[in-house]
């Protein structure tokens, strides 16, 4: 039951996530992104739609973005992860809380280059809940705002080289975080951003001046957060 709760809801944030970039179908019902038709309820079950229609349209056969069946299937994975694991009730919930939040933050970040403030408070509220359920403080990380002090000059010198947003998210993983954790995450982020940069560069695609650098942080601090609770 809580599966198929989860995988609505990363189905629904997903759809709202790429609606939210388009004013004009913002509050109207699901429909195809093509020919505008309005879905049927069994048009939008999560993993099972997409797979049974083949990633089409059910009207037009137009082929929608791949996307909305991949987070489906990343959401069945994860979840089907936290079952193996056995993890307690309360990290299922967080778990599958932060998957969504960071779903959101990545997808965004990468299609419009912006960290939402709302998503921002989300994941500060999230930080609140997972201290609160494992009656932990928070450890405010001298490091980590000192890394976000040094984003801010590297911006002043080098205009948009880190986004506001940017740097808001790497004071909120100081909330969450430990030091030598926080610092562990800055520094593989910046290393899977280079490297997907080389790996571009190498195949011989666009590399953008500008990247979105929310989703490096998101992988590289949910894997961290599980990898805390699975080694003690």
């Amino acid at each position: 039951m809580i599966g198929c709760i989860f995988l609505c809801m990363v189905s629904f944030l997903h759809t709202s996530c790429i609606r939210s970039m388009t004013p004009s179908i913002q509050g109207t019902r699901s429909m195809c992104d093509f020919c505008h038709q309005k879905l049927k309820l069994w048009h939008m079950i999560p993993v099972v739609s997409y797979i049974t229609l083949q990633g089409k349209c059910p009207y037009c056969k137009k082929k929608l973005k791949v996307s909305y069946g991949i987070s489906e299937l990343l959401a069945l994975f994860y979840y089907l992860f936290l079952l193996f694991c056995e993890f307690h009730l309360s990290f299922l919930f967080l778990g599958c809380s932060l998957f969504c939040i960071f779903l959101w933050m990545s997808y965004y970040d990468c299609k419009q280059m912006i960290i939402q403030n709302r998503v921002l408070l989300s994941f500060f509220l999230f930080t609140l809940v997972h201290h609160y359920l494992f009656k932990s403080k928070i450890q405010v990380s001298i490091l980590m705002f000192s890394l976000a002090f040094c984003m801010i000059l590297l911006n002043i010198f080098y205009k948009e080289c880190f986004g506001g947003g940017d740097i808001k998210f790497c004071i909120l993983l100081s909330l969450l975080f430990s030091p030598f954790e926080t610092w562990l995450i800055f520094y593989t982020s910046n290393i899977l951003a280079l490297c997907h940069m080389g790996y571009r560069y190498l195949r011989k695609q666009k590399v953008s001046s500008h990247i979105p650098y929310a989703p490096y942080l998101c992988v590289t601090s949910f894997v961290l957060y599980h990898i805390k609770f699975l080694i003690p």
